[in-house]
């Protein structure tokens, strides 16, 4: 090989190395955004919804995950979480993907009884839109 190409793959590989941490480095900016505080955990181990039905949905369908860090679920309550996904996504898709799975998410998220409107409800709830998406 000569001196030349050498260099130029050498050129190049570098470029790539540096553009693949860039974006790792914007990606793990994207994240940092979005980390919840302990007032965050705090707050979506302890809320419900007020409505009495739907609260029994989220603490037996729910709550399990997305009031637990470690779950990687978005929390309850922690809006910049969902700001994401909602914008991504929206009511629907997100719908869907309780309906469907989604990751870790099983497909009807632990609820085999929900409907589409239950489900709009509980996302509206754990996204902190109670007044509506």
């Amino acid at each position: 090989m000569n001196r030349s190409l050498t260099v130029a793959i050498a050129v190049t590989v570098t470029l790539l190395i540096g553009c693949s941490e860039g974006e790792s480095m914007q990606k793990q900016a994207d994240v940092s955004a979005v980390v919840p505080t302990q007032a965050d955990i705090a707050r979506a181990e302890e809320i419900s919804p007020a409505d009495a039905a739907l609260a029994g949905i989220y603490e037996r369908s729910c709550k399990s995950c997305h009031s637990l860090v470690d779950a990687k679920a978005p929390l309850t309550g922690h809006k910049a979480s969902w700001d994401n996904r909602i914008a991504e996504k929206g009511i629907e898709g997100l719908i869907a993907s309780a309906r469907n799975g989604f990751n870790g998410m099983p497909a009807m998220g632990f609820c085999a009884d929900c409907n589409d409107e239950d489900f709009r409800a509980l996302i509206t709830f754990m996204a902190g839109r109670e007044n509506g998406l």
